[in-house]
């Protein structure tokens, strides 16, 4: 079987990962023709477009297969002067592969979303957050290298307590997925280090293995904890073995379970907002934390392994071959009537919910919410000007707070009454 894989950008190195995994666990012949070298990426590649435009061409000739990840489609020409659309009359078999939402595929496409949702293409998609996006797609795992070198647990003791990595710096709830919530998480964990006396690391825009040594010596690892969804990092922290903190939803948790094939989830499953307490706690009993870290790795090691993963890829595959139009969503996580209600509207508004209650924090002032504990204080963005202090003692009663200041204070309730409840704790 020959599959060839087209992409116009990394995709967090999952079209890479997922040509490995075929051939070093299935024997298939598979390549992955990228566009060009990303400027953004040190991830890997295969066969660049713009580097060998000719062996690009004669593997997409000889293909038995070929998938189109995200915003491709039969008719697109970046890769001219390979035609998909003639290529499917000769017989070569297609299949799209979605990574992200559509609305953001549409808009790179200059298309609209029904016409995404709507391509007379088989499709997969992403067993994450995608899965409800795309009802009529088969749903399969996002892949992990747990058998990389770079993902195995280590030996020694953990150097670094808390490990937090980012790829874009969006605000919390500024998009519905599209976000690591960058400002917010720093806030909280700066939080966190500053009661605890904690190291903490975070990293962006690092060479991979760089990042990757630094969060093998960590002992608890974090994701994003708005969205709702798990991304590679969460999956490469259980492989190094470590206490790993993510946000699932309840489709989410669901999803993962039909795919893994097992009710337990290996995930320490928290929001932002509570995410504090778990920490502090995680802290306090590092021997817990370390044990939750290794029954993670048994997780991967026994559900969600290389061979594992390939194994549901090369079902689709061959189905596409055989039955092309059976190709279409497992029954279990279908989203049809009333499924939808419980798989994506309950999600959507209890996430609308906690947007209103984070309102308020305007994209100014969020990184800088003041923490509960006075004596914390969260990492200062680069060029921020020194915080202004509130009037002290009864000398000044008469004086108003400068502007900014009353700002702050009206934001630290926001904080309080989001994460607790209450306007002031104690109150």
């Amino acid at each position: 079987m020959r599959i060839v894989h087209f992409s116009v950008s990394a995709i967090a190195r999952q079209p890479w990962m997922i040509v490995e995994g075929l051939r070093k666990h299935a024997g298939v012949d598979a390549h992955l023709v990228d566009l060009e070298r990303y400027s953004y990426s040190t991830f890997c590649y295969d066969i660049v477009f713009s580097e060998q435009p000719e062996r690009a061409i004669e593997l997409a000739e000889t293909a038995d297969i070929i998938t189109l990840h995200n915003t491709l489609d039969l008719n697109s020409r970046q890769f001219a002067p390979i035609d998909f659309r003639r290529l499917a009359k000769k017989g070569v078999a297609f299949v799209r592969m979605f990574h992200t939402e559509p609305e953001l595929i549409a808009q790179r496409m200059g298309t609209s979303v029904e016409d995404v949702l709507n391509c007379d293409l088989p499709s997969m998609a992403s067993s994450h957050f995608q899965e409800r996006c795309y009802p009529r797609a088969r749903a399969l795992p996002l892949m992990v290298m747990s058998e990389d070198p770079l993902c195995q647990p280590v030996d020694d003791t953990p150097s670094i307590d808390i490990f937090y990595s980012y790829t874009n710096d969006s605000l919390a709830f500024a998009d519905r997925w599209a976000t690591k919530s960058f400002r917010e998480m720093s806030a909280m964990l700066g939080e966190v280090q500053a009661s605890t006396g904690c190291s903490l690391q975070i990293c962006s825009r690092m060479p991979q293995e760089e990042v990757f040594a630094i969060k093998r010596r960590s002992l608890i690892t974090t994701e994003e904890l708005i969205t709702g969804t798990y991304h590679t990092s969460a999956l490469e922290g259980l492989c190094m073995g470590k206490a790993t903190l993510a946000y699932l939803d309840h489709r989410l948790e669901y999803a993962l379970r039909v795919i893994a094939g097992t009710e337990e989830v290996p995930f320490i499953n928290v929001r932002l907002e509570d995410a504090p307490p778990v920490l502090e706690y995680l802290l306090r009993h590092r021997n817990e934390a370390m044990e939750i870290g290794q029954r993670g790795r048994e997780w991967i090691d026994k559900y969600w392994s290389e061979p594992v993963l390939v194994g549901h890829f090369m079902r689709a595959y061959q189905e596409l071959l055989e039955h092309p139009g059976r190709l279409d969503r497992q029954p279990e996580l279908r989203l049809d009537g009333i499924k939808r209600f419980w798989g994506v509207t309950l999600p959507d508004l209890i996430q609308e919910a906690r947007a209103r209650r984070y309102a308020l924090v305007q994209p100014t002032i969020a990184a800088r919410v003041p923490p509960l504990n006075p004596s914390a204080k969260p990492p200062k963005p680069a060029g921020a000007p020194p915080p202004t202090s509130p009037p002290q003692g009864p000398s000044e009663p008469h004086v108003k707070p400068p502007l900014l200041v009353r700002v702050r204070w009206r934001m630290r309730r926001v904080y309080n009454r989001f994460r607790y409840g209450t306007p002031e704790p104690g109150r």
